[in-house]
Order: C-alpha cells, then structure tokens, then sequence
C-alpha cells in the first residue's frame, strides 16, 4: 500500500520541506513483524523527507542514533494474555555504557502485537526514561495492520512535532 497523504499531511510538508529530521528507528523482533514496522515507520518519515535509519537491537547504529532528534523504540509484546505482558526491548540492561547519550533525545514508541498489548506503552515510557530520553507518546501497532500502524504513528509525530 503506497503511503496517503490527506489534508492535514500535506499541510505539514510544506512546514517540514525546510526543516528535516534526524529519526533512528531501534526495534526487537521476533518474528519478523516489529522489524517490517520498523522498515515501514523509515520510509514514512522519508517520504515526508526526513532522514531514517533503522537497526535492530542487537546491532546498533550508534552514529544515527547520537546523531538523531528523534528515536522510534518499537518492541513485540511477551508475556500471557492480559497479565503478564511487557515490551521485549530493554535498552537499560544490555546496553549500559555502550549508547550515546541519550539525555533529553526525544523519543515515541510503539509495540507489536496479536491479541492485546495491555499496558506495554506505559512499560515503553519507562524504557525509554530508564536511558534519559524523553518519551512523547506510542502506538499499539496489530500485527495484521503494520503498515497502516506505521503510517498512523508518523502522522501522529509529525503533527506533534509542528505543535511542538
């Protein structure tokens, strides 16, 4: 599905064809479908023309993301159904002392899922502070609708970020 561009998007390039971000997407996956999200979230900030890098969490580009203004953490959700569940991502523990600073970057996130993703954004949130970023929102993002999830969470941040 090629990416939409309604009114409100179209409103926004004109803004962001002179100012042009940075965005880092991390992602953990499992199965395959955080990192297609990943991919997808890249090339909807490239083609409102951002710059967009993606890694996966076991091999980091840390020249994009100390270079970054924003970071896009994305996880699949673990754990039994409704209770239980929690991001896979853990930045905190297997990369101490290995990130860029990360202090005050800004950062969205957003989760992979089947069934429900209860209460994983708020785990997000903590990550993403856990390694001093400052979390801006997220997105529970079904596994049968990843490219339309993407698409929703870029619009949502660029229409953030020109309020901002």
């Amino acid at each position: 599905m090629a990416r939409s561009h309604g009114a409100a998007s179209c409103a926004r390039r004109g803004f962001w064809q002179t100012v042009a971000m940075k965005v880092a997407v991390i992602y953990d996956s499992l199965t395959g479908n955080t990192k297609r999200a990943a991919h997808f979230i890249a090339e909807g900030f490239l083609a409102e023309g951002h710059e967009a890098s993606v890694s996966p969490v076991n091999r980091l580009d840390l020249g994009a993301i100390g270079a970054a203004d924003l970071v896009v953490l994305g996880s699949w959700v673990h754990g039994a159904f409704i209770v239980g569940q929690a991001p896979a991502l853990e930045l905190r523990q297997r990369f101490t002392g290995v990130l860029p600073s990360l202090e005050g970057k800004r950062c969205v996130t957003y989760c992979t899922y089947a069934l429900t993703g209860t209460g994983v954004l708020d785990k997000m949130a903590k990550v993403a502070e856990g390694v001093g970023m400052r979390h801006e929102g997220g997105l529970l993002i079904k596994r049968s609708k990843l490219e339309e999830g993407a698409n929703l969470l870029v619009d949502r941040v660029l229409g953030n970020l020109v309020a901002a």
